[in-house]
């Protein structure tokens, strides 16, 4: 023998009755008794509630682009203006930083689109006495230029391959129109990715050392739409557009400073 009896009402039975004409009968099974006297149903009221909330919050998490802070206590002391290298470096470690760090210090860890790359290192192109900008005659006959252009024209052909073709309405006139591209009369032939790609390892043969550059993986270095870095690399290119900037600057404040001692100069000559 139980207490109470605890079965469940079916949900028809009470729709039906809080239909009927009696209004004990009514009374009985009304909305806000039904809902107080019956556990269950309350249950799955709030459980409905908190479902569509955390549905709620997890589109909300999907529309955003969220970016996770780890924070590393600088000391266990918790003082001000104290760091600890040795608590520190245990925390990276820990963490897995240091090791995520040496694996991307093994690949390519900076990226650039060949554009950005052009905007900011084509005045690299000067600074060396045999730029890309010469003729065809004098480029391919140089060793060194044809182990840089040489992995780019391999790579090429695999991108090549890799890309499933698409139909053209007018295959003959692509060709054709693309057989008659000359970029600058330097590469008769070769389209402006081509040249892109080829520009880009001249300035990095121009700007970087053997000591940041290995012909065997710079075919690796360039994809379809930006150029990639190893460790170095991109510091390496920064440092030297920055000295390149500053002869640049210097001679520009030469040039100013001349022309206003002569200015002076014509100044003082007139009244004397």
């Amino acid at each position: 023998m139980i207490d109470k009896n605890k079965d469940n009402i079916p949900v028809e039975l009470i729709d039906l009755l809080q239909e009927s004409n009696h209004s004990f009968l009514v009374l009985l099974f009304s909305q806000d008794v039904v809902l107080s006297h019956a556990p269950g149903k309350k249950q799955t009221v709030v459980l409905s509630k908190f479902k569509a909330s955390l549905d709620s919050l997890m589109t909300s998490l999907s529309a955003t682009h969220p970016h996770y802070i780890r924070c590393i206590k600088p000391n266990s002391a918790s003082k001000p203006v104290h760091f600890d290298p040795k608590y520190v470096m245990q925390q990276l470690t820990a963490c897995g930083i240091a090791e995520a760090v040496e694996i991307s210090k093994k690949a390519f860890p900076a990226r650039m689109s060949y554009a950005e790359f052009l905007q900011n290192f084509s005045l690299l192109l000067n600074s060396d006495p045999t730029p890309a900008a010469k003729t065809r005659s004098e480029v391919i006959p140089n060793k060194e230029n044809e182990e840089v252009y040489e992995p780019l024209e391999l790579l090429y052909q695999r991108q090549i391959q890799l890309t499933p073709r698409r139909k053209s309405l007018a295959p003959r006139q692509k060709l054709r129109r693309r057989a008659d591209i000359d970029v600058d009369g330097l590469f008769p032939g070769l389209s402006s990715a081509d040249h892109t790609r080829r520009l880009c390892a001249t300035i990095l043969r121009i700007a970087l050392s053997s000591e940041f550059m290995d012909c065997n993986t710079l075919q690796s270095q360039f994809g379809r739409t930006k150029v990639f870095f190893k460790q170095g690399q991109l510091e390496a290119l920064f440092e030297m557009r920055n000295r390149v900037l500053s002869q640049h600057a210097f001679t520009i404040q030469c040039a100013w400073r001349k022309m206003q001692r002569r200015k002076m100069n014509r100044i003082l000559l007139i009244q004397a």
